[in-house]
This record gives structure tokens, C-alpha cells and sequence, in this order.
């Protein structure tokens, strides 16, 4: 991946629109997902946005942390791994533990390496999350807290399919968002179309992709992806259809303005939309 120092003003201000979850669509989009009779704390799905102990905070911003219930079990992205635990009671007292299939075992799952500091972050998190035991709900936001530590997410917004179904976007750059590393140089002119809620076609530098998807809450998960590759590519394209191909696997979407950001544990994808004819 290439770092530039330099980045676009317009990337810049899409960057940190990303980073905060500005949310694109209605307003109860950004509530939460499940329905509201499920049984449990805090079902949704959520984005972590600060954390400490006390008056304290630690850094998180970048970590791509998420949490999501469905009542029963709490899973989501730590900064590293992905991990899930056994969740019981109810909102005002619950337990966090108890692994279930999916806990934060072995190598780190996402597609950027991890160091470090991002360790010390998600040792941090897993352990406000698992010494949390009660939560506090104020519309779209969440807090878990164990009277010392405390953990602040804001809901996730569910995929738009609808305003993207037979829309084209062009890829404008790539990148970490914990590195702060960043490209605008994109090579050739990759694009994506999402045609109806269930099929997508993506262009490549090098080839295309066609692919079925399904969508779970907030979560994109593709069913089936066949890539098509042209005679006489170059190298040059290899790491950026590499990284497209995995990305295109599984990934939330987000709408700003006139682009669509792809985000997947701490990368992201920025398309920009394609103006019809």
C-alpha cells in the first residue's frame, strides 16, 4: 500500500466524515437494528467512538472497533481480531462472557497487519467490554459501563441498497484508517455497480468481478464472486485488484454526498458516483 502525504482536500473531508459515521441517510436509520421486543441489552449494531476509565481516555480513533447483539451473543472487530462472547440479562444488568465461536483466537483478521499499540487498544476494549455490566441507551448512542471503565458507541447505519441499486461509482482512493495512510493514485479506473438489492459488477484495473451478495443488518456478505481477467494485463495493477478482490468479500457501505465509502475493519474504499449518461 502507498502512503501519501499529501492527501485531497475533498479526501480529507471524506476521510473524517468516515471516521465519525456521519450518518446519510434518515435519521431513524441511525437507530438501532433489531427489533426493539428482542430480548437482551443493547441489540444493534454499534461503532466504538471513545473509551477510558474515569475522566481518562484511551486512543481508539482509527481501530475500526465495532460491537454488535442480537440479544445473546455480543461479536464485532477489536482492533485486530474478530471476537465473540455469550451475552445474558438485560439492559440494566448483564454478563459479558463465555466464548463462543469466533473469539478473538489466533492471527489478526483484517486485511492490514496490526502492531503493537493496536494490541494494547484491543487488550483494552476486550476488557471494559467483558468487565462491563450495564448499559445506557440515548438514541442513537450506547454506553457500557462497570462504574470504572466506559465504553461510548454510536449506532451503525443499515446499508443503503436502495439509493444504490443501478447507480455507478469510480474508484478515488484507498486506504488505513489506523496508518493514516492514504492514495488517491489510483491506476486505471476501477468502478462498481450495484445492480438491485442482490448482484454487483465491479471493474478492475485488470479484469472485472461479478458477484451475488446478501445483506444482514448492517453487514454486506457475498455469496459468490467469479473474476474475469483480460489478456495482457500488466503488474502494475496486481495489489490494487488484489485489494479490491478481497475487499469486495465482505464490507459495509456508507453514502456522503455524492460518494460511497466502502469500510472493512480499518480499510476503506472511496468511490465517487458516476454522473448517469
Amino acid at each position: 500500500m502507498t502512503g501519501t502525504p499529501m492527501v485531497p482536500r475533498a479526501v480529507r473531508a471524506l476521510r473524517a466524515a468516515v471516521l465519525a459515521v456521519v450518518c446519510g441517510l434518515a435519521l431513524a436509520a441511525c437507530a438501532p437494528l433489531f427489533p426493539s421486543e428482542a430480548h437482551g441489552p443493547f441489540v444493534g449494531d454499534w461503532r466504538l467512538v471513545e473509551a477510558g476509565w474515569g475522566t481518562a481516555r484511551f486512543t481508539i480513533k482509527g481501530a475500526g472497533i465495532t460491537l454488535t447483539s442480537d440479544g445473546e451473543t455480543a461479536w464485532g472487530f477489536s482492533g485486530c481480531r474478530s471476537y465473540a462472547f455469550g451475552l445474558t440479562g438485560e439492559t440494566e444488568a448483564f454478563l459479558i462472557g463465555g466464548p463462543v465461536e469466533g473469539a478473538p483466537t489466533g492471527p489478526p483478521t483484517s486485511l492490514a497487519s496490526c502492531n503493537g499499540v493496536l494490541e494494547r487498544i484491543e487488550s483494552r476494549y476486550l476488557n471494559a467490554l467483558l468487565a462491563s455490566d450495564t448499559a445506557e441507551l440515548r438514541s442513537s448512542e450506547l454506553r457500557l459501563t462497570d462504574g470504572r471503565s466506559y465504553l461510548i458507541f454510536t449506532a451503525i447505519p443499515p446499508f443503503p441498497w436502495p439509493r444504490l441499486a443501478g447507480t455507478e461509482w469510480e474508484l478515488e482512493g484507498w486506504g488505513e484508517t489506523w496508518r493514516d495512510t492514504w492514495t488517491d493514485e489510483v491506476i486505471g479506473s476501477p468502478t462498481l455497480r450495484f445492480l438491485g438489492p442482490d448482484r454487483f459488477v465491479s471493474t478492475l484495473g485488470c479484469g472485472s468481478i461479478v458477484g451475488t451478495y446478501r445483506v444482514v443488518r448492517t453487514d454486506v456478505f457475498v455469496v459468490s464472486m467469479q473474476r474475469f481477467r483480460s489478456p495482457g494485463c500488466i503488474s502494475v495493477f496486481s495489489e490494487q485488484d488484489q485489494l479490491l478482490g478481497q475487499f469486495l468479500n465482505g464490507f459495509r457501505a456508507y453514502l456522503t454526498g455524492d460518494h460511497l465509502i466502502l469500510t472493512h475493519e480499518r480499510l476503506q474504499l472511496v468511490y465517487r458516483a458516476v454522473p448517469p449518461g
